[in-house]
C-alpha cells in the first residue's frame, strides 16, 4: 500500500507542477511574488505524504474508473487545502518546523531579515497567511478546471467549502480547549478530532472519489462515517508520535503537542491516571517552550508506567475493530473494502 501511495503522489506532484506553470503564464506580469509563490508551495507539498491527495486517487481507482487527470485535480485540491491549514497552523501554534524543514513563516521571516526588512517576524506570519490563502483558493480554481461536469464539480466545491467550515470550527474548539484551565471530556476531545482531521482527513476524499464516480448519497454516508473513524484512529497515533516519536520521522518537533498547551486525548488520560506528586512534573512541562530531551524522556517514562499509554492503544484497537466491521458492510466491490482495511491498518501502525 505505502508504494502504491507513493506512485499516486509522484502522479500528483506532477500534475500540480504542469498546472503551476500555467499559473505562472496567467499571472507572470503581475508582481514580483507568483513565481516565488508557486516555487514555495510545490515544494511545501512535495515534502508532505500526500495522504489525502493519494486516498481520492487510489479509492476513485478502487472503484473501477480510470480519468486519470480528472480525478488528479481533485486529489491536488485537496492538497492544496491542506497546505495552505498547515500554514496557518504553524502560525497559530509558533511551530519552527514542518515536514522536516523551518515552517513556511520561518522561511518567509529569514527572507525578509535577509533582506533587511522591518518586522520581520510578523511580517514572515503575514506573508505564510497570504500564501495560505492563496493555497485555498486555487484547490477551488483546480477543481473548476478538472474537467468534470458542471454538476459534479459544483457538488465537489460545495463539499469542499463545507468541510473546510468545518475543519473550522474544530480549529477553534482545539484552541478554545487549550486555552481553558479545565480538562475536557474524552468524548469533546474526540468529538474535535472528528471536527479537525478525521472529516477532512479521511471522510472528505472519500467523499470527493465517491461523487466523481457517481455512488449514492446513502453510500457516500457511510463512506463518512468509516473516515471518521478511520481519521480518529490516525489522530491518536499521532498523538502517540509526538511524544514517543522522533523529529527525523515525523517532521514536526516532538514533544509540541506539550509545549502548545494541547489537551490530548493522551494527556487527558494521563491525568486520570497518576498521583498528585506526578501531576505537579507533568503540569511543571506542560506548556513549557521548549521541552527538553531530558523532559520529553521523564514525561514518556510516566505515560508508559502509569499504564496510560496501553489504555491509549487499547481504545485505538477498539476503535479499529469496529471500524472493519464497518466497512465489512459495505455494498461495494472486495477491492475498495481491501483498500479501506489497508488505510485502517497504515493509520494505526504508522511509525511517522
Amino acid at each position: 500500500m505505502t508504494e502504491y501511495l507513493q506512485q499516486i503522489k509522484k502522479e500528483i506532484l506532477l500534475h500540480i507542477d504542469k498546472s503551476f506553470d500555467n499559473y505562472r503564464e496567467t499571472f507572470k506580469n503581475l508582481d514580483k511574488w507568483s513565481d516565488d509563490s508557486f516555487l514555495r508551495l510545490s515544494r511545501f507539498i512535495s515534502r508532505g505524504k500526500l495522504i489525502r491527495g493519494g486516498l481520492v486517487a487510489a479509492s476513485y481507482r478502487a472503484l473501477g474508473k480510470e480519468e486519470t487527470e480528472k480525478i488528479l485535480s481533485i486529489a491536488a485540491s485537496i492538497e492544496l487545502l491542506h497546505a495552505g491549514f498547515l500554514m496557518h497552523d504553524d502560525v497559530m501554534d509558533g511551530d519552527l518546523l514542518r515536514r522536516g524543514e523551518p515552517a513556511i513563516h520561518v522561511a518567509y521571516r529569514d527572507m525578509l531579515y535577509k533582506k533587511n526588512c522591518q518586522h520581520h517576524v510578523k511580517n514572515g506570519e503575514s506573508f505564510a497567511i497570504c500564501l495560505g490563502n492563496i493555497a485555498y483558493f486555487l484547490a477551488f480554481d483546480f477543481i473548476a478546471d478538472s474537467g468534470f461536469d458542471s454538476d459534479t464539480a459544483n457538488k465537489l466545491n460545495r463539499t469542499l467549502n463545507r468541510e473546510a467550515v468545518i475543519t473550522g470550527f474544530g480549529q477553534m474548539n482545539d484552541i478554545y480547549i487549550a486555552a481553558s484551565n479545565m480538562i475536557p471530556k474524552e468524548d469533546s476531545i474526540l468529538n474535535t478530532y472528528r471536527m479537525k482531521t478525521a472529516r477532512y482527513t479521511f471522510s472528505l476524499p472519500l467523499t470527493l472519489s465517491a461523487i466523481c464516480a457517481g455512488l449514492s448519497d446513502n453510500t457516500i454516508n457511510k463512506l463518512i462515517k468509516i473516515g471518521e473513524e478511520i481519521g480518529t484512529v490516525f489522530q491518536l497515533r499521532d498523538d502517540e508520535l509526538n511524544i514517543f516519536g522522533e523529529t527525523e520521522g515525523t517532521g514536526k518537533s516532538v514533544g509540541s503537542d506539550i509545549s502548545e498547551g494541547k489537551k490530548t486525548l493522551i494527556f487527558s488520560m494521563l491525568i486520570k491516571n497518576i498521583s498528585d506528586k506526578e501531576k505537579k512534573d507533568v503540569d511543571a512541562l506542560f506548556s513549557k517552550k521548549p521541552v527538553s530531551k531530558i523532559e520529553i524522556e521523564t514525561l514518556r517514562k510516566i505515560i508508559i508506567e502509569s499504564g496510560t499509554l496501553k489504555s491509549h492503544r487499547k481504545l485505538i484497537s477498539e476503535i479499529s475493530l469496529k471500524t472493519e466491521t464497518m466497512i465489512e458492510k459495505l455494498d461495494l466491490d472486495i477491492s475498495y473494502k481491501e483498500l479501506l482495511n489497508s488505510i485502517l491498518k497504515l493509520s494505526f501502525e504508522r511509525k511517522y
